[in-house]
């Protein structure tokens, strides 16, 4: 039996396989980015999951791609929270743009975005992925993504760049101070998270003119610091993989266009794609 595991900041989905690739389990917990989460957390969280136990005991092989495994020292501490409870399989720890690389590969070298929480990019031609720029995280990079939109929609509002419906739409809706905002953002755990929930605002009033704008403005930083570093490689299809990418699909395309760039497909959850992945290797 094996378990894959696709993990953003905000969620984590589980898949359980038999040996012949048929699905026995589905399973969610809440995300596990080794950025915000240590060994002991993540054992407590996969302890809280019975259906996850029910089943930790027969697993023979785990394969978790997460947001935030970007180096062996963080991968470590996804890798020892799963030791602890699946005490027999082997596990490998991967990066979130590897599922999305696995998920939407076409047998055709491509450009891959992430736009979820968080975001990323490479470029991926079927055996290995290009990574041209580092993952700045939320604070100084994440453009485009849910986080970056949060973040966007907040500023707008507290520094009253809001239109006065927008303003009192938003009034009606939350009942955040300042003071509110910066202990969440500054003082508790997740500030990602929290920021990418203001999203739920942002796609409800997508069509209003001053949203629609911030929403493209945080693509194109997307495009200019995460997808232009790969224009020498003459490539002009880029697919995407994540919550944001999927819910703002019209005003990314927009975007795309407006950089040269064709979209083929946008995914919400990479993990259909690594089932597939996954059942039909040897």
């Amino acid at each position: 039996m094996i378990c894959i595991i696709d993990s953003g900041s905000t969620k984590a989905d589980f898949v359980f396989l038999d040996s012949q690739g048929n699905k026995l389990l589905e399973t969610r917990t809440v995300g596990l980015n080794p950025l915000f989460v240590t060994t002991e957390e993540i054992e407590t969280i996969l302890h809280q999951n019975f259906e996850i136990l029910t089943y930790a005991d027969r697993v023979e092989q785990i394969f978790f791609f997460g947001a935030g495994c970007r180096s062996e020292k963080l991968n470590e501490i996804v890798k020892a929270g799963f030791q602890n409870v699946f005490k027999s399989a082997e596990i490998k720890v991967d990066s979130d743009l590897a599922a999305a690389c696995y998920s939407v590969f076409k047998n055709k070298p491509i450009l891959i975005g992430i736009l979820g929480t968080g975001s990323n990019a490479c470029y991926f031609d079927g055996k290995q992925i290009l990574k041209e720029t580092p993952s700045l995280g939320y604070i100084l990079g994440d453009e485009g993504s849910g986080n970056h939109i949060g973040k966007e929609i907040l500023k707008a509002y507290f520094t009253k760049q809001f239109p006065a419906e927008l303003s009192e739409k938003f009034e009606q809706k939350y009942n955040y101070n300042v003071q509110d905002i910066l202990d969440h953002v500054y003082q508790k755990n997740n500030p990602n998270t929290f920021l990418a929930g203001f999203n739920e605002f942002a796609f409800e009033k997508k069509q209003h003119p001053f949203i629609s704008s911030l929403i493209k403005n945080c693509f194109k930083e997307f495009f200019h610091f995460q997808v232009n570093p790969y224009q020498s490689l003459k490539c002009r299809e880029i697919s995407f993989v994540g919550s944001i990418a999927f819910y703002y699909q019209d005003l990314l395309k927009e975007v795309a266009q407006e950089f040269d760039y064709k979209i083929n497909i946008c995914v919400q959850k990479p993990m259909d794609g690594l089932i597939m992945y996954f059942s039909r290797r040897d």
